[in-house]
């Protein structure tokens, strides 16, 4: 009892001949009931949750009694005062003459667990979102700044060797080195998403001198 308090985790027992089922004082404050309220089969199924959880309980229940199969499940109930809890149902066939005569369990409010879980899912979906919303927003900032860097520079460039004297002034040279900073800028810029981009990507092998050999005879 002490074991069970301190895990929060119940006990129950179900006998096949006589039809009883017996809830643990844990088990009990689990469905949120009397600590003299006495359980049946039916009665328990009805804590769980209709749909997925009810026929996955009566499923794995059922197999128990005529197959002695164990299970282990994960499943919704809800409790008399309407708390919807997420429970570790645990099931475990006693079995004489290949026929099984209990079925012993444990019981297990697991919400913290789911709702954290639930929250862990969450941010991991926020994160890939924001990873790819990243990568799309370097990839294209690269791109159409990488033109725009590139027209100044030839421009630069056209100054410099159509208009000489341009180029005495002392404000040219910096001006040319904050462009050619700015093409570096981009440039890791565009390595960055070059590489999160070739993260995704499926790797072949590829014989260099039969592409080099190929774009020769194309040249």
């Amino acid at each position: 009892n002490f074991i069970q308090e301190a895990a929060v985790i119940g006990t129950w027992e179900y006998d096949v001949t006589t039809q009883d089922l017996f809830w643990s004082d844990v088990t009990r404050k689990i469905h949120e009931v009397d600590s003299d309220y006495v359980p049946n089969v039916e009665s328990a199924i009805s804590f769980y949750k209709e749909g997925i959880s009810k026929s996955k309980i009566t499923r794995h229940f059922t197999s128990a009694i005529e197959y002695n199969n164990n299970y282990d499940i994960e499943v919704e109930i809800i409790t008399p005062k309407g708390n919807e809890k997420w429970v570790r149902a645990i099931g475990y066939p006693v079995v004489e003459n290949d026929k099984c005569i209990r079925v012993r369990g444990l019981f297990q409010d697991i919400s913290k667990v789911k709702r954290t879980e639930t929250e862990i899912k969450k941010l991991l979906r926020t994160t890939v979102d924001q990873n790819k919303r990243l990568i799309n927003f370097a990839h294209i900032v690269s791109h159409n700044l990488r033109t725009h860097s590139g027209n100044l520079s030839l421009l630069l460039n056209l100054i410099e060797e159509e208009h000489p004297k341009t180029t005495e002034n002392e404000l040219f040279p910096l001006l040319k080195k904050a462009s050619e900073n700015l093409n570096e800028t981009i440039l890791n810029l565009n390595e960055v998403a070059q590489i999160n981009i070739a993260l995704t990507e499926t790797y072949f092998k590829v014989n260099v001198h039969q592409e080099i050999q190929k774009h020769i005879n194309s040249i």
